[in-house]
Formats: structure tokens, sequence, C-alpha cells
């Protein structure tokens, strides 16, 4: 049976939007066609504001959702990641619970798909039971450069057990990923996420060896006596490398200049920038050079990142904030980042991220109080 929704707009994402128009889904949820509303005269579902395709969350830590309100704000990221080292080992129910949770609310506010990031195996039983589309990326943490091979083997060890779900090894991010671990990532994996530039700390660590960084290894006991600085920052250093003809999302950004836009632009094809906005201020009480994005032209997605670093994982809350910060940017170029963007970054355009016929991208009603629910 036809399921046929009205709305005052629908977004098809890839097409103008269409004022007063009627979305015609079969009896799987799969786009027929859209009309406009004088072609349908019977068995019409009116949705009061908008219509849209489901949202995909490029970046995630469902693993983490049991830290909600556990970690203090604006500290940096530093600071945020020696609190949550400290408080990060729950009980297994608790996390699972939790987990759980965060999955079924991501799931009503219209994410349909989800890169997220895993550390454990502990949420791979959530994420293979779930609605949404899950991309695991397996993330890889080690900086010195002798213990790469048994990182990697370890990372595989962990991607056995994540049974029937999509899954990737990847970086954490330049400051605790070695030169070697890097490299023997650019030769295995064509899908690669990293957290880029998250602080000005970073940077001077890559430039001087500088910097609150140097309190992180010491608090765990790291010996980086082997490091020396590259006099350049760390997204200027490490795009050495990388694979050019691998497909890389960079999370977070917030300190990333216009002139490495242009430099990543020019030598990584395939590069994709996730926003996380409300993560960005909820740890550095920044925001990145999104104007210096969209003059780059950059290829934008949106993610959420964790529960230990947002109040809610939910990609609507992100357009806002965004929209907030930057009211010369349209909604409509935004949610094309939240849809479409996002399901060319994870490869599975041909599913998601459009109101195009043959496509079950999920269906997701954006109301006018600014809420988002999933309603097919």
């Amino acid at each position: 049976m036809m399921q046929k929704i009205a709305a005052d707009t629908i977004y098809p994402v890839t097409s103008a939007p269409v004022q007063n128009g009627v979305l015609i889904l079969d009896d799987q949820h799969q786009v027929l066609d859209i009309v406009s509303r004088d072609e349908v005269s019977d068995d019409v579902q009116y949705f009061e504001g908008a219509v849209c395709p489901g949202f995909i969350n490029t970046h995630c830590h469902l693993e983490l959702s049991h830290l909600k309100g556990a970690v203090p704000e604006g500290t940096g990221i530093v600071d945020f990641v020696l609190n949550l080292q400290k408080i990060r080992r729950f009980p297994e129910e608790e996390m699972l619970e939790a987990a759980v949770k965060a999955d079924r609310d991501m799931y009503d506010k219209g994410i349909v798909a989800v890169g997220d990031i895993s550390n454990g195996s502990s949420s791979f039983p959530v994420k293979e039971r779930s609605g949404i589309y899950y991309h695991t990326f397996i993330e890889l943490i080690g900086f010195n450069p002798a213990f790469a091979p048994a990182i990697i083997e370890k990372g595989r060890e962990l991607q056995a057990l994540a049974g029937t779900l999509k899954t990737s090894l990847t970086a954490h991010a330049p400051y605790s990923v070695s030169e070697a671990l890097f490299r023997a990532l650019a030769s295995e994996e064509e899908i690669i996420s990293v957290h880029n530039q998250e602080s000005l700390a970073e940077n001077y660590f890559f430039l001087d060896k500088s910097g609150n960084f140097n309190r992180l290894y010491e608090t765990f006991g790291l010996d980086i006596s082997f490091y020396h600085p590259s006099g350049k920052t760390s997204l200027q250093t490490y795009i050495d490398y990388l694979n050019p003809a691998a497909k890389h999302l960079f999370v977070h950004n917030t300190f990333t200049s216009e002139p490495e836009l242009a430099m990543i632009r020019e030598r990584i094809p395939q590069a994709w920038w996730c926003l996380c906005p409300q993560a960005n201020l909820y740890i550095e009480r920044s925001l990145p050079p999104v104007a210096d994005m969209m003059r780059q032209q950059c290829q934008i997605t949106l993610g959420t990142d964790s529960l230990a670093s947002n109040h809610t994982l939910d990609i609507l809350s992100e357009i806002r904030t965004i929209q907030a910060h930057f009211p010369e940017i349209s909604f409509e170029e935004i949610l094309r980042w939240a849809t479409i963007n996002g399901a060319r970054f994870l490869g599975i355009e041909h599913q998601f991220g459009s109101l195009e016929k043959g496509k079950k991208p999920g269906i997701v009603q954006i109301l006018p109080e600014g809420k988002a629910r999933r309603i097919a």
C-alpha cells in the first residue's frame, strides 16, 4: 500500500524544495515520486512543517553514551581527555543500557546512518540490532612508532569481533598516532576518519613541542623523548603520511586555517570536513572556520561527537547551532551537509541522503518548533 505524505515544504536535497508537495512511498518506504498537492486527491497524511530525508551523523562515539554530563565543559581538549580517562570505565550493564537508549534516541530524531568510533566492542551488539546503518571506525591509538605493528594487529582482532557490521581501521588524532601507524593505515584502508586540530595546543606541539600536550603525556607516564617537532602545524605534518587516493574525514577542524583547507583540496581530492559544533563549544568554546570552508568549496558533513562532549545526539540541533552562529548560511545548504554529503562520504548514497526515486532514505519531519522526528 502506498503512503502519501504532504508537508508545507519537502526537501529532496538534490533538487529544489517543493512547496505544498506530496511525497509518495511504497509499502517498503521506498520513494516513488514527489508531486504537487493538487495531483493527489485521497489518502494523504499531512505533516506540519517540513519533510526531508534521514540525517547522516558522520562522527559519533556511541560507546561513551554512559558519560552524559560526567565531563566538565570548557576545559580544553587536554583536560577533557584527562577527565574522560578518569571516569571512562563503568559497569558493562550500565554502558550497554546507555548505548541502547542513545541509539534509539538517534533513530527517533531522524538519524538513519552513523559513522561511529569504537575503541572496544561494547557497542557492537547495539549496532548490530539497530535500525540505523552503522559504519564502525575501529580507532587506533599509539604515538610510539615502535608499537605500530602490534597496534594494527590488535585493531584487526577487534574488527573480527564486529560480526556483520561494516568496519574499517582508523587513526585517532595526530597527537596520538605515530607516522608509522598513519602510514600503515594509509596502505590498508580506503576510508579514514581522524580528529583534526581540535585545539591550538595540537598545533603548538607540532610546531615546537610546546604547549599543554606535554602535560597529557606526562600524566599518562609516556616517554616522548623520541619525538622531534616538524616546525609545521599538525595537519601540515601528517598530510604527508596519508594516502591521497583514499577518502578522509577530518573531524572538528576547530583551528584549521584557510591555507590548510586549500592545501587539502589540492592534495586529497576525496577530503570531507565534519563539523561537530556543539562538541566544539562544549570542549573548546570555539567553532571551526565555516566561512573559510565554504570559500574553499569543502565537502562538509555533520556529526554529534559523543554524549561525553554533547548534551544530545541530534543532528537537527547541530544544524540549529550552525544557523545561530552563521546566519548567512541557508538551511537548505546545511541540510545537504547533514544528508547527502554524509551519505556520499560513507558510500551509501545509493540508498540514503536524498528523496530520489528508488531510495529508502528514511523520512524525517522537521516541526515548526525546531524538533525532528522520524516518520517513515
